[in-house]
Formats: C-alpha cells, sequence, structure tokens
C-alpha cells in the first residue's frame, strides 16, 4: 500500500527493505565458497550472474505488474502478484501464482540453510563457535549439527511476529553487517596493503563507499521507523563482543 503522508524517506526505506530481501541471496555465495573447486573464477562469477539474473527477474515481474493492473492497481491491491495473475489466467491465477511462490520459496530456503549452515560450521571449525558444530555426517558429508542449530534459530524468528516484522527486522540487521563488513575491506586495504587479494573489486573505492551510503542510509531510515526492534537488534550485535572477548580468552586460556 502507498503511505498515506506520500513520498518520505521512511517509506523508501521500507520498500526497499522488501527489495533488498529479493536480493539477499547473493550473501550466501561466498559462505559455500570453501566447497568450490575454482574459486578465484566461479564465486565471482556467480556473484555477478546472480545478481544481474535477479535484477532482470525483478524488474521485469513488476513492470508486468505496471502492465496488467495500472499504477493504480497495484498501489490499491495487497497482493499485486495474485490480481495479476488472475488477469492473465483467470480464476485459476491464484493457483498458479501460489505454486509458483511455494517452489521460490522452497529453493530459497534451500540456498539459506546451505549458506547459513556453512558459517556457524567455519566458526567451529576456526574455533570461534563449540566443536560440536564443525562435525560432518559420515555418510551425507553435511554439517549436521550446524544445519540443526540454524533450523532451531530460524523456528525462533517465527515467533517474533507477522512476516513484514521478521523481514523488516532481518534487512536493518543485515545492513548493519553489510556495512561491518564493506569497512572492513577499506580497512583492511589500508592496513595490509600486501596481502594477496584473488578478486579485486572493480572501481574500488567508489563501488563500496557507494554501498556503504546505502546500506547506512537504509539502516538509518529503518531505525527511525521502528526504533524497538531497531535497538534490540543492535543490543544482540553489541552483546556479541563481550561474548566474542570471552570466548577467545577461554579458548587461549585451554
Amino acid at each position: 500500500m502507498v503511505p498515506s503522508g506520500g513520498w518520505t524517506l521512511t517509506g523508501w526505506a521500507l520498500a526497499m527493505a522488501a527489495v533488498m530481501w529479493t536480493f539477499e541471496g547473493w550473501a550466501e555465495c561466498p559462505t559455500i565458497a570453501g566447497e568450490v573447486k575454482n574459486t578465484r573464477r566461479d564465486v565471482p562469477l556467480g556473484l555477478a550472474l546472480s545478481a544481474l539474473s535477479v535484477t532482470v527477474i525483478y524488474v521485469a515481474v513488476n513492470a508486468s505488474y505496471v502492465y496488467l493492473l495500472g499504477i493504480g492497481g497495484v498501489a490499491a491491491t495487497d497482493n499485486v502478484a495474485s490480481d495479476a495473475a488472475r488477469v492473465v489466467f483467470g480464476s485459476q491465477g491464484e493457483f498458479w501464482i501460489t505454486l509458483l511462490v511455494v517452489v521460490s520459496t522452497a529453493s530459497s530456503v534451500n540456498g539459506s540453510l546451505m549458506g547459513g549452515s556453512r558459517v556457524f560450521y567455519a566458526m567451529a571449525r576456526e574455533g570461534l563457535f563449540f566443536r560440536t558444530v564443525a562435525q560432518v555426517h559420515p555418510r551425507l558429508g553435511t554439517p549436521f549439527y550446524s544445519l540443526a542449530l540454524l533450523g532451531v534459530i530460524s523456528a525462533s524468528f517465527t515467533m517474533m511476529g507477522t512476516f513484514e516484522r521478521v523481514m523488516r527486522y532481518f534487512v536493518f540487521m543485515a545492513a548493519i553487517w553489510f556495512a561491518m563488513t564493506i569497512f572492513a575491506v577499506i580497512r583492511l586495504r589500508r592496513t595490509r596493503p600486501d596481502v594477496e587479494r584473488p578478486f579485486r573489486v572493480p572501481l574500488y573505492p567508489f563501488s563500496p563507499l557507494l554501498f556503504l551510503g546505502v546500506v547506512i542510509s537504509m539502516a538509518t531510515m529503518l531505525f527511525i521507523e521502528n526504533p524497538q526492534d531497531a535497538l534490540m537488534g543492535l543490543g544482540l550485535i553489541a552483546l556479541a563482543v563481550p561474548v566474542y572477548w570471552l570466548w577467545k580468552r577461554t579458548h587461549r586460556a585451554a
């Protein structure tokens, strides 16, 4: 729905949160880089092709919504995909769009499980998490403890409320992590210039600075829109600092 107050930066941030959610899968590709045969070639290629593909599909689908329903129709509906499918397929449109959503959701969950579980697995192997989580299934070769942990954490998010609230919370947290990651790239370029870098960022430093500005702006607007959830997310990030310090200290002592 269009915000009653017209165009605002907060409204832009809410709209972009849904767009950023659509593109979130790109972040999963580097997490499985350790299982890619030709990392130097395939990871950048996968990132570029996936981002380009999602962009083309996203723009094409939204353009079709506007073509079928018009600007007013898109603004007036709460389920634009079903309404557009109904125009094309008639009464069966809702069934087909529901089937498409189920297939899309299943593929998205599959990618998130593969990427997210590898984060816990890698942390455990580096001594930054419980060693048990680094165990691999003897027959399937999967990090089954890490997958189980990710499932428990994911299920807990469903108790937060509506899908829109979970999405805004997740996108806010992701924006903070992206900003920290990009800043780390810039800092390491300055403090460790001689380290071998298999992949060079195109248009550096313009491209990372541009992305950094976008994610910081989005996080700021989402904070203004819902400071309670944003503060909870910031609290979790802040809590990670003493937990990491304590873990490293006890690990060295062991």
